[in-house]
């Protein structure tokens, strides 16, 4: 199992590299596994659906069970997360339209889960990896009926984050609409409000993180400078941080699709003559790499 253990630096790179290296491989099992975590990370939840069914068939060692509890989730991952309302331990509002334009971690817990309990450290890490960033923000959620007890806890942990309380245990309207079912469990919300993981602490929730963060942190950085893509890799890389029209090679007038943001390109020359630069992309239609041309505002001649 060691390409489905293994860490890595692009959730999106390594996706589309993997796709490539699937198609000589198909009933690799390892590559199978991994390459439906990535499609499950990067939201490219066709391909997801596919891994896993093909997981669940071919009856995985040590990965069927996975592919169920995931393709539970499935049905509503790249859907509207479900809105919620509710008091914290101090009596403000909170709600989900708080979190707008950000990425909210929602972290379901119980302080009489020793498991939850033990949760809490990895959260107070995750605080300091993205302490940098201007779009990263947890919400606990407390599977309790005794307010004071999770106070207590709250202060003994010092924990800096909002805590939504209902005092209605696992019948929690919140985990009920997140169909949680256990504590500790986690649902990653994204900056358009997408439910994009629910699910426990692991490699994969890591790396939705480092995906969805990194996209709204880009967007943001985007924004007041009219940028569509990252800058251009060493080896010619980038992805989109807003919507991008990609036009056809044979008459650069004619759009041939609209990239959404996360998508992944390979970047060619520039043409000086018509200011656009060839560019080889995943097709959202057909699944494949296509090519076409898009237009990038600063880019020159190399």
């Amino acid at each position: 199992m060691s390409l489905a253990s293994a860490a890595i630096a692009d959730p999106h790179r390594d996706f589309y590299d993997l796709k490539k290296q699937m198609e000589s491989m198909p009933d690799d099992p390892n590559m199978r596994v991994r390459y439906t975590q990535l499609a499950l990370s990067t939201g490219n939840y066709k391909e997801a659906e596919e891994g896993l069914q093909w997981i669940r068939k071919n009856n995985v060692p040590d990965w069927s069970e996975w592919a169920t509890q995931q393709t539970k989730y499935l049905p509503v991952l790249g859907q509207k997360a479900p809105d919620f309302q509710g008091k914290d331990l101090d009596g403000w509002t909170v709600k989900l339209a708080d979190y707008e334009k950000r990425v909210v971690l929602i972290h379901f817990w119980s302080v009489v889960d020793g498991v939850s309990q033990q949760s809490l450290p990895q959260l107070k890490d995750m605080i300091q990896k993205y302490k940098d960033s201007p779009s990263f923000s947890i919400l606990g959620v407390s599977l309790d009926k005794d307010p004071a007890s999770v106070k207590r806890t709250v202060g003994v942990q010092k924990l800096t984050w909002p805590q939504l309380f209902e005092g209605q245990g696992h019948d929690s309207p919140t985990a009920k609409a997140f169909q949680i079912q256990a504590t500790p469990s986690l649902a990653l919300v994204d900056s358009d409000g997408i439910l994009r993981y629910v699910g426990s602490f692991g490699q994969m929730l890591d790396e939705t993180i480092d995906v969805v963060v990194g996209q709204a942190d880009d967007r943001k950085k985007a924004a007041s400078s009219n940028v569509k893509l990252t800058p251009r890799s060493k080896d010619n890389k980038a992805f989109c941080v807003e919507p991008i029209e990609i036009y056809s090679p044979q008459s650069p007038t004619k759009v041939l699709t609209k990239l959404k943001p996360g998508a992944f390109l390979t970047l060619g020359k520039l043409d000086p003559a018509s200011g656009m630069t060839a560019v080889t992309y995943d097709d959202p239609e057909t699944c494949r790499m296509a090519d076409g041309l898009v237009r990038i505002p600063g880019e020159s001649p190399k």
